[in-house]
């Protein structure tokens, strides 16, 4: 393996600190922003494995935190475990992930919830067209076809 230029390696590092000062990162996301810089992938290599070794990028706990935040939103399991593929986490991460929170989550409440919430503020409509739009938009956040469907049946 070639040493890499101190210089170039120096400027990785610092874009690399800026891009996780905004947010947590998954590393694919930052080896993909550095690459994107045109940063040799040597360098890549020997940034990312310092900022593992500095515990600064970890998928496993990238993960629990992405999850947490999209669960406020409020978006379903299922759009969140495509969000977190994308973002390149490992699939036992995830389901590792998703298990944890399935402990103390129920999706037909959130949905319920999330369905009164719409209901209320389209209240002026009519009432199928309003159960169609929030039908939708609940299935677009990725909450299941079957909770989003009992929850229907209940408004």
């Amino acid at each position: 393996m070639k040493k890499s230029n101190p210089d170039i390696l120096t400027k990785a590092k610092k874009y690399a600190f800026l891009l996780l000062k905004s947010r947590p990162r998954s590393e694919k996301e930052l080896r993909e922003r550095l690459e994107i810089k045109k940063i040799d992938s040597t360098i890549i290599k020997e940034v990312i494995g310092l900022l593992k070794a500095g515990k600064l990028i970890d998928d496993a706990q990238f993960a629990k935190l992405w999850i947490a935040q999209r669960l406020e939103k409020p978006f379903g399991l299922g759009k969140i475990q495509e969000e977190l593929k994308l973002k390149g986490i490992r699939e036992a991460i995830i389901e590792k992930q998703l298990n944890e929170i399935r402990q103390g989550y129920s999706e037909e409440e959130v949905v319920l919830e999330t369905a009164k919430e719409k209901l209320a503020k389209d209240s002026g409509q009519d009432l199928l067209k309003a159960k169609r739009k929030i039908y939708s938009y609940l299935l677009r956040n990725g909450f299941s076809e079957d909770k989003v469907r009992e929850c229907m049946d209940k408004l």
